[in-house]
């Protein structure tokens, strides 16, 4: 039975990253399927009165839904589920465009892109 390092490498660590990306891709793919739905639901179909009743989303029902605890609980998870991937998407967004751009410079790689 050999080691898996060498006498000169340190063994490598075990970190928690790999838990804290998937949990924040799981809010991604939430935000993604349910988001659209949810902006269908609340600002179309709702209101038009073709889901339900016209009055279900006046400002009584709504403040009393948001005094609820389980209504507080339930725009707690609407709001963290959307500003969760918001900060990821603006820098995925950003790479992107920098990665397209004619001076695009690759600092990660040993190499530059021809300007």
């Amino acid at each position: 039975m050999t080691p898996s390092h060498t006498v000169d490498e340190a063994p490598l660590k075990r970190t928690h990253e790999p838990i804290v990306w998937s949990l924040f891709g799981a809010g991604g793919v939430l935000s993604a399927m349910f988001g659209p739905m949810l902006i269908l639901v609340t600002t179309i179909l709702v209101p038009l009165g073709i889901l339900l009743p016209t009055g279900t989303l006046s400002y009584s029902r709504v403040l009393a839904f948001a005094q609820w605890w389980p209504g507080k609980i339930a725009i707690l998870a609407v709001v963290s589920l959307f500003h969760v991937p918001t900060p990821c998407t603006a820098c995925a967004i950003r790479c992107t465009i920098s990665a397209f751009t004619p001076d695009a410079v690759h600092r990660s790689s040993a190499t530059a892109l021809p300007r």
